[in-house]
């Protein structure tokens, strides 16, 4: 299924009109599509590899928990990064990416302050060791 979405993201590229995520195309779609099932597809092969020995990363069991707070803060993270931004557009290269880091690395702090005190407290439910 990967490989087909792949190969008909590659043909729609190609053949009817270029990737574009501003006009969310049909060779767009189909290239999401493919990359998100593939990201899937590895997830889940690494779980049947490996059973039980990769544990979730604290980050992720954070977001898990908080998925609203999260997504809020992000949105609202977004409104501030494009009312500041105007024109982050015309600006070079490293500007961007230094936004995008900036912007990125906030948002898994803030999820990582907000699932902190609910992992310590299922740790200590549970009796483990707070890690």
């Amino acid at each position: 299924m990967c490989a087909f979405f792949w190969a008909a993201a590659l043909a729609c590229h190609v053949l009817v009109e270029p990737v574009s995520r501003r006009s969310a195309n049909g060779a767009y779609c189909l290239w999401i599509v493919g990359f998100n099932m593939q990201t899937l597809v590895l997830i889940v092969a690494g779980s049947l590899v490996f059973p039980g020995s990769l544990p979730s990363p604290k980050l992720c069991q954070a977001v898990n928990r908080n998925l609203l707070p999260i997504f809020l803060f992000a949105n609202v993270l977004t409104g501030a990064v494009n009312f500041l931004y105007e024109n982050l557009f015309e600006k070079s290269d490293q500007v961007a990416y230094v936004a995008v880091t900036i912007y990125a690395l906030a948002v898994c702090a803030f999820a990582i302050a907000t699932g902190a005190d609910e992992l310590a407290m299922e740790n200590r439910r549970v009796g483990r060791k707070a890690e």
